[in-house]
């Protein structure tokens, strides 16, 4: 939104926003004075497209699933799903191990303290881990595709 203004009885651009803000109202003087304004119309088809757009870059560059049904079907088979769910697996794995990595830097810590204060010897290195994960897939496809 542009702001036209003629005959502006202010002192300047700034006193005119300001009172703009506060009082919802500008004070104008004269008769050729006065406010118009200029503003430019967002064509709908382009916003959509717009805003289509973002959402896919959200949840593609955020490594998310977008679960709407037209992006997958009502029906989706087990590749699809996997399809679906692959940038979610990718964070996963990443997100894994970084864990990995500060889990085993803590238990090397804990160990030096037990050792420290004279409480045992531990290997942090013996210290297994298991991260277990739950994946969607499509069980009857792999059921049939068993049988045949």
């Amino acid at each position: 939104l542009i702001y036209i203004l003629r005959g502006y009885n202010g002192e300047d651009l700034s006193e005119f926003v300001d009172n703009l803000r506060y009082y919802r109202a500008v004070k104008v003087d004269g008769e050729g004075s006065g406010v118009d304004t200029l503003s430019s119309d967002v064509p709908i088809d382009s916003a959509d497209k717009h805003l289509d757009r973002l959402e896919d870059n959200i949840f593609r560059f955020g490594q998310g699933v977008n679960n709407s049904p037209d992006k997958f079907g009502n029906a989706p088979s087990g590749v699809a799903l996997e399809n679906l769910y692959a940038l979610l697996d990718l964070k996963a794995n990443a997100t894994e191990r970084k864990f990995r990595k500060a889990l085993q830097e803590f238990f090397w810590f804990f160990t030096e303290f037990l050792r420290i204060k004279k409480l045992g010897e531990f290997d942090y290195k013996e210290i297994q881990m298991t991260f277990n994960r739950s994946k969607i897939t499509n069980q009857l496809e792999k059921v049939q595709m068993i049988n045949q």
